[in-house]
């Protein structure tokens, strides 16, 4: 149940966000675009761009992602949208799911505090604010991850996570976070989905089990108003050791498989 809170000024409500069921996409189409070289610990990501961006940023987004399969032991997959603050490059957020049964939603950088019980200070062990809540996921649903804005003031505002079965209807809240009004809507001109073996230093890339993962390109709003992302031209960025492979129509979608079959 998501309670009662009421948004205080004139913002997206979620009953403008459809959360209707998507049709999966052929996911065999080879990718578009050249592989960028890896920079980081073994990961995939889409980059995403917005051909339109409302001034002053979006007050909501919808992240739609389908978890297709990933093997165990030592599944320590993240599969996230990734973004920041418009006035704020450097304080950014991210949500999505893990095995394991966990939907998160987190925000990074001084000021973010914690705006519900789910939620507690400090983001990847720096300062921020992490929500995480037992989410029962199942395969091959498809789930929108949503980010609104609550309420805001002319110091705070409160952004809200939650998680949308689309197969079943039903929301459940993640959490809600506090931030300086400073900051702004969230979102600009780009956003990243990734998909993330984050105890790579453990297990390393040559046992590193396999995830499959559906992304569909996320979704910006302002006031109501859709504003549809694109698949960024180059913006696959692998890890070559972890062997991913990636299938796109260069637009919609991108469907990741990281690691070991």
């Amino acid at each position: 149940m998501l309670g009662a809170f009421i948004v205080a000024i004139a913002a997206t409500t979620a009953a403008q966000i459809a959360h209707s069921l998507p049709t999966a996409p052929p996911l065999r189409t080879p990718p578009r675009g050249a592989l960028a070289r890896p920079t980081a610990n073994p990961q995939a990501a889409y980059a995403y761009y917005h051909s339109a961006v409302p001034d002053g940023g979006f007050d909501a987004m919808r992240i739609t992602m389908s978890p297709r399969w990933y093997r165990e032991p030592h599944a320590y997959y993240y599969w996230a949208y990734d973004s920041n603050f418009v006035s704020g490059p450097r304080n950014q957020w991210y949500t999505g799911l893990q095995p394991g049964s966990m939907a998160l939603f987190s925000v990074f950088g001084d000021g973010a505090v914690p705006a519900a019980k789910s939620c507690f200070a400090s983001a990847d062990s720096g300062p921020g604010t992490s929500c995480h809540i037992s989410y029962p996921w199942t395969s091959g649903h498809f789930y929108d991850l949503t980010v609104t804005l609550a309420r805001a003031d002319a110091g705070t505002e409160t952004w809200q996570g939650t998680v949308t079965d689309d197969n079943t209807g039903e929301t459940t809240l993640i959490g809600r976070i506090t931030v300086p009004r400073s900051w702004g809507n969230i979102g600009g001109s780009a956003g990243i989905n990734f998909d993330e073996y984050y105890q790579w230093q453990t297990y390393r890339c040559a046992v590193q089990p396999q995830s499959q993962i559906l992304f569909l390109a996320p979704v910006g709003y302002a006031n109501g108003r859709e504003y549809r992302e694109s698949l960024q031209a180059g913006g696959l960025a692998p890890n070559d050791s972890c062997k991913p492979v990636f299938y796109s129509d260069g637009s919609s979608y991108a469907y990741v498989l990281t690691g070991t079959p």
